[in-house]
């Protein structure tokens, strides 16, 4: 059986993958990403849910428009967005249940899951 060798030509799906991921290395971006799960929502929801600014919200939705995640409609002033592909929510949800369940066998407990941004002392 012959290897296929790949080439620059040809795009591979885990690269694809691990530059598209690169978006969930910020917590603020897998909250925005619950968020938008349950429904679709303006800038200014994100940012009261979260306990933040308009700006830094919309900084987070530009990076995760820009990578095909989030997607937007302008009805007047407000722009709606939501997550493009249930996929995403499902594999973020998936992380985080497997990352429960290895902290709690090695003895770890991790806090319910919460959206709100933790308070910084």
């Amino acid at each position: 059986m012959t290897r296929k060798r790949h080439t620059e030509a040809e795009p591979d799906i885990f690269d694809i993958q691990a530059n598209f991921c690169a978006i969930f290395s910020n917590s603020n971006r897998l909250r925005i990403l619950a968020i938008l799960g349950k429904e679709e929502k303006t800038v200014s929801q994100i940012a009261e849910e979260l306990g933040t600014t308009l700006s830094h919200v919309s900084q987070h939705l530009r990076i995760m428009k820009d990578r095909g995640i989030v997607a937007f409609c302008k009805e007047g002033r407000e722009s709606f967005y939501w997550i493009t592909n249930d996929n995403f929510l499902k594999g973020s949800a998936l992380i985080r249940k497997g990352l429960i369940e290895l902290h709690s066998k090695s003895g770890l407990a991790l806090s319910k899951s919460t959206i709100t941004r933790k308070n910084r002392t």
